[in-house]
């Protein structure tokens, strides 16, 4: 049993730091869109709410990635199984699902800036301007600093997780393995079950008819703050289903014309890059 809790203690941790680091892109974002607030009496009560909602969206991204995890663990402690390679792949598993999550919460912040609004499913038709993207993103300074910022927080993630990794597995060892007996074996499969329906209502995100929406961050009159509650993963997670969904009943015309709005707003966002860039020229060239 002790074993078992020290397997939970580790997936619980992770699920925590991934809150944390995923609060942080949050703040840089608050921080960038500071200027929203100016001017408007609102109080810290109000802007703090945006970050308890976007925790609560966020959460609903973390137990996405959590469930799978926790099902293999449940199964594997209660056939008495607690060797270093599970925990090793686990640690992968969640390096690359979080470090996905962490890039789109980074290119989220440039994003926002131009935009006024998250990631959405319609940055997969940038795919076919592979060159001009690139571009975009290395030769902007906002983007190169969200980049950074990606590498740095990936990074600490993957750190933070190997000590808690190496850690768990030394606890586990010291536990030598145990005879099986019925009470502790009831209690793991009673406490996995348990836990295996938080997680699933973590997905679910809210009790009702309906599984929450990205309409669950909106709770004030400041615009900027509304869209500070929304998670960037859990809204290109959204966005994509229904866009997936909705496909199926678009005919031709309304087709052509998603696509022509879609490449728009990658035309609207590639202009802003060249007339910003031809600004930074013409200055440079006015300098003696």
């Amino acid at each position: 049993m002790k074993r078992y809790l020290y397997a939970l203690r580790y997936l619980i941790s992770i699920h925590v730091l991934g809150l944390i680091l995923f609060t942080a892109f949050r703040l840089i974002l608050f921080l960038q869109g500071y200027e929203y607030l100016m001017g408007e009496e609102i109080s810290v009560f109000t802007r703090l709410e945006a970050f308890v909602r976007g925790l609560w969206l966020d959460n609903v991204v973390a137990c996405y990635i959590s469930i799978l995890p926790l099902v293999i663990v449940s199964i594997c402690s209660l056939i008495g199984y607690f060797g270093k390679n599970l925990y090793r792949g686990i640690h992968i598993f969640f390096s690359v699902f979080y470090v996905v999550a962490f890039a789109i919460s980074a290119a989220d912040i440039p994003y926002f800036a131009y935009f006024f609004k998250h990631i959405n499913a319609s940055i997969f038709n940038w795919f076919g301007y592979t060159g001009t993207t690139l571009g975009l993103m290395f030769g902007e300074f906002s983007y190169i600093v969200a980049f950074v910022l990606f590498l740095c927080l990936s990074f600490l993630f993957v750190f933070l997780s190997r000590i808690l990794l190496h850690r768990t597995c030394r606890d586990i060892q010291r536990v030598s393995a145990e005879k099986f007996h019925w009470k502790p074996e009831l209690l793991t499969l009673l406490c996995s079950t348990l836990l295996i329906g938080v997680c699933l209502f973590g997905i679910r995100g809210r009790m009702g008819y309906n599984p929450i929406k990205v309409s669950a961050a909106y709770y004030c009159n400041n615009t900027f703050l509304n869209q500070l509650g929304i998670s960037p993963s859990f809204n290109l997670l959204r966005s994509s289903l229904e866009a997936s969904k909705s496909g199926n009943r678009f005919d031709g015309r309304e087709r052509g014309d998603l696509y022509g709005s879609q490449r728009a707003e990658y035309h609207g966002l590639a202009s802003r890059h060249i007339a910003h860039c031809s600004k930074n020229r013409q200055s440079g060239a006015t300098q003696p």
